[in-house]
């Protein structure tokens, strides 16, 4: 039988060259360097995914991937509100078409830092403005120590503990 199929990519891998280097495999293909489609004969099908898998291995031991991450705006921690964050929460819902809203504060002083859990980072940061707390889930193996000055970007989020909420930080990434 004859099978089709559709494909979407990450940035730094072109997956219409990555399908066309792998086309007698295929019956019929197309598509750009984000998604292709293509219809396959069954019996070529183990075939076509091992030179495609071949291939992209090749791609991403030659290009060191990095996740792009794109930041919103600039915050200074005393924008930080519960208002704020009622008005991101209008934004949703969230997900792959419409992610949360990331931002950045800048020149921030560390006051402290510690793990906790298997692997997360917990931070109480400060800028000419105001004080906060900050996680950062699986960023544990962090060299983050009192007294450095960092660049954060974050989802702010309310935390909710003993019946006392606050503002956090959910660090996407540390600079």
């Amino acid at each position: 039988g004859v099978g089709k199929a559709s494909g979407r990519s990450i940035p730094g891998i072109h997956l219409l060259d990555m399908i066309t280097r792998c086309s007698e495999h295929l019956n019929r293909f197309g598509g750009h360097q984000m998604a292709v489609g293509f219809s396959i004969d069954h019996n070529n099908l183990e075939a076509f995914r091992n030179s495609l898998d071949n291939l992209v291995a090749e791609q991403l031991q030659s290009h060191k991937l990095q996740q792009e991450l794109t930041v919103d705006g600039r915050l200074n921690l005393g924008d930080l509100s519960f208002q704020l964050l009622q008005d991101l929460a209008q934004l949703a819902p969230f997900g792959f078409g419409n992610p949360e809203p990331i931002f950045v504060a800048e020149e921030l002083e560390v006051n402290r830092a510690s793990i906790v859990g298997k692997n997360h980072l917990r931070l109480h940061v400060r800028d000419h403005s105001a004080k906060s707390n900050a996680i950062g889930f699986n960023m544990g193996d962090r060299q983050i120590s009192a007294g450095d000055r960092i660049d954060l970007a974050f989802v702010p989020q309310i935390n909710t503990w003993n019946g006392n909420q606050s503002i956090q930080l959910n660090l996407k990434d540390i600079r």
